[in-house]
């Protein structure tokens, strides 16, 4: 809230705040909460939370879940008889469509060897991909410099 790199910690200089270096907690230092407002690290004024809309929206959605599950459930009742039954069907659309699309293995293949190809491919894409060798970390320290 105070610049790039800078968190500020209000209970620091008796209830002023102090900026500090670091994203999510000080870097540096420690920031105990606020004895007087009870504001961590970053925050900046007390927020006050009407719990009423939150709980409203927690129970319909709730409900929703559970009709769209209670109408999921009956209808796989009435189209195949059981979930499990169901599940079986499944498990064999999405095994023949992968083989038709050539992204499972056929049928006499070994899933040790897929399964690392795949792993092997996976790892090679982030390694080259540079998510590996981005900068940043806790040593990585930026050229400002904070006074206090």
């Amino acid at each position: 809230p105070h610049g790039d790199g800078c968190g500020w910690c209000p209970s620091f200089c008796g209830g002023a705040g102090k900026c500090m270096i670091g994203k999510t907690a000080p870097i540096f230092e420690t920031c105990r909460a606020d004895p007087d407002s009870g504001l961590l690290y970053r925050q900046c004024r007390v927020e006050n939370v009407n719990l009423a809309p939150v709980i409203g929206a927690v129970v319909a959605g709730a409900l929703l879940g559970f009709y769209f599950l209670y109408s999921l459930l009956r209808w796989i009742r009435r189209r195949h008889g059981t979930f499990a039954l169901y599940l079986k069907k499944k498990r064999f659309d999405i095994t023949y469509a992968g083989r038709k699309l050539y992204l499972l293995p056929p049928d006499g293949a070994s899933y040790r060897q897929f399964f690392l190809m795949v792993m092997v491919t996976v790892a090679l894409g982030v390694f080259f991909g540079g998510a590996v060798s981005d900068r940043g970390g806790p040593f990585y320290f930026q050229s400002e410099v904070y006074l206090d």
